[in-house]
């Protein structure tokens, strides 16, 4: 597959609406309205551009191809293994992403990661949770909104970053097609990954629901079809193919990684829970991009990292949860 050419793509529809938005109601985002605009039942505002309306008209519909009970089934894996997930986002997805190094440039020069890096995992968490638990694409739940808002988030962010004159033309597009699939990757297929690397004992089916749950999200996100995967093995060539093309250090993903790591300590260290962050980091990660990322960690931390993973592996044997487990987790709306 020739991803060069996504590498200039971004989503023509939300850049669309964005366009418009800015031009006629640039107060919309930090209106009230907007921000309470939190739950699938509700309706849009009329006095929002109508270009607007008709664009969350057209995408608060499932695919045909959804069935109810493979997103029932995959909410569930979801919320028996929330724990799990939302650990490997924060410690395996996140900075698995900040090994590609243009598509780090975006979130660094946004500097929300940077300066706000406790404020985005929230979000993130937040997003996470709202796609993926039970009822999320409900009337009362709130998938087709987050989703709208994270899309339209993305298409404002090129708005502002693309013109901008540290931007390079052969870095791409900001949030290209390209980027948004490797993301999307890094919260499916990447997931998957570190569940094992962790000791969950996830089915083929259950592999398959996944990825194509997330490939649900990804479609209403605005990526295109030919980078949506239909299963693993295709994944994985995607995977492996973003990576050959764009893994390597950089001193944006080098800062957004410290960044990250710094904020999870000092919450770990003023709550009950305490796991080694950099340790399970380079363990998730692996030596190479654990490298690339400069992810370090004492002897001492890779032995109680070990003994984590050791006693999670238990875990899934014996179907008990640890204290770190029961710890409530933050929501915002998006």
């Amino acid at each position: 597959m020739d991803l060069e050419k996504f590498r200039l793509t971004g989503d023509p529809p939300a850049d669309a609406v964005v366009e418009v938005i800015q031009r006629d109601m640039p107060e919309l985002w930090a209106s009230d309205k907007w921000k309470n605009f939190t739950h699938n039942n509700q309706k849009p505002d009329d006095t929002w551009p109508k270009e607007l309306i008709s664009f969350i008209n057209q995408n608060e519909v499932l695919p045909e191809d959804s069935l109810p009970n493979r997103l029932k089934h995959t909410q569930e894996f979801f919320s028996k293994h929330q724990p799990l997930i939302l650990l490997c986002l924060g410690l395996y997805s996140l900075p698995y992403c900040y090994a590609a190094a243009n598509g780090a440039k975006v979130l660094y020069h946004s500097k929300r990661l940077r300066e706000s890096p406790g404020k985005r995992l929230i979000e993130t968490a937040s997003f996470v949770l709202d796609v993926s638990e039970p009822g999320a694409f409900d009337t009362k739940g709130k998938g087709f909104r987050s989703i709208l808002k994270v899309r339209l988030m993305h298409a404002l962010t090129r708005y502002y970053i693309k013109n901008q004159a540290f931007w390079q033309s052969d870095w791409g597009l900001p949030i290209n097609q390209e980027d948004m699939a490797g993301t999307n990757l890094a919260f499916s297929l990447i997931v998957l990954r570190g569940l094992r690397k962790l000791g969950v004992d996830v089915k083929g089916a259950e592999s398959k629901d996944f990825l194509q749950y997330w490939n649900l999200i990804g479609h209403l996100l605005g990526i295109e079809n030919e980078l949506v995967k239909d299963n693993v093995k295709q994944a994985l060539s995607l995977e492996k193919q973003i990576a050959k093309r764009h893994f390597t250090r950089s001193v944006e993903g080098v800062e957004l990684a410290a960044a990250l790591r710094k904020h999870i300590e000092v919450e770990m260290r003023n709550s009950a829970i305490h796991l080694p962050v950099s340790a399970l980091m380079a363990y998730l990660l692996g030596s190479e991009i654990s490298k690339m990322l400069d992810i370090e960690t004492s002897s001492f931390n890779k032995v109680v990292a070990k003994s984590f993973v050791s006693l999670s592996k238990i875990q899934q044997l014996i179907g008990r949860d640890f204290q770190w487990q029961r710890q409530e987790i933050d929501r915002v709306n998006l």
